[in-house]
């Protein structure tokens, strides 16, 4: 009978306190509601509606419930036998909205789908290839997806829109601006020039931003 590693807190069939199950299950509850972010980029990328991007998150967590039942069915050969929580991740990011831009849904349903069935035939063999995949490899690949988001999360964090739209940095700018006003009229705390009574290019031109 294999023994437990003296580093690890819990073994395979330990049963964590009440206490650390839940916070592992709201843990797990936070991860699934933070990914359901990507679903709501793919649409947004093409300019789609609320009500599509709403569709396609429940769709998501629909597939992600059918997912976590047969990972942790175990039986003939169907999953793990572990209750793990599935999530929209990122890995497929870049191709899911090169499917959305060039046949809509329709085409980025498919794609997943047939992804999957990919993922399933392949994870038969997987176990056997572990030695092609070590730590540097694998830390690769996740630094390499994760340098795939960055360019879309700049663009929605700042409102960059496809057409060169700048709305958001127009609204940095004007929250600026608001703060430097609002330093002006009740004072500045972190300069030693505190009176809310000169004038903002004086202030400026002893040193206060």
């Amino acid at each position: 009978m294999p023994t437990k590693p003296s580093n690890l807190v819990y073994g395979v069939d330990d049963p964590p306190s009440w206490p650390v199950s839940l916070f592992m299950g709201l843990q797990h509850v936070c991860l699934i509601s933070i990914s359901l972010v990507i679903p709501v980029l793919i649409v947004r990328s093409v300019g789609g509606s609320s009500e599509t991007a709403s569709q396609v998150v429940n769709m998501s967590l629909l597939g992600a419930a059918v997912g976590v039942f047969l990972q942790a069915w175990g039986k003939y050969g169907i999953g793990s036998g572990y209750l793990c929580p599935q999530l929209c991740g990122p890995s497929f990011l870049t191709a899911s909205l090169l499917a959305m831009k060039t046949g809509g849904l329709s085409l980025l349903f498919g794609m997943t789908c047939i992804a999957g069935v990919f993922e399933g035939l392949f994870s038969r063999i997987v176990h056997k290839l572990r030695a092609l995949f070590p730590a540097e490899v694998t830390g690769l690949i996740v630094t390499m997806v994760g340098l795939t988001v960055v360019e879309l999360s700049v663009k929605n964090a700042l409102g960059i829109t496809e057409d060169g739209n700048h709305g958001g940095v127009e609204r940095l700018e004007q929250g600026q601006a608001e703060t430097l006003l609002h330093r002006h009229r009740y004072g500045c705390r972190l300069c030693p020039f505190p009176d809310a009574g000169d004038s903002h290019r004086e202030r400026l031109a002893q040193g206060c931003p």
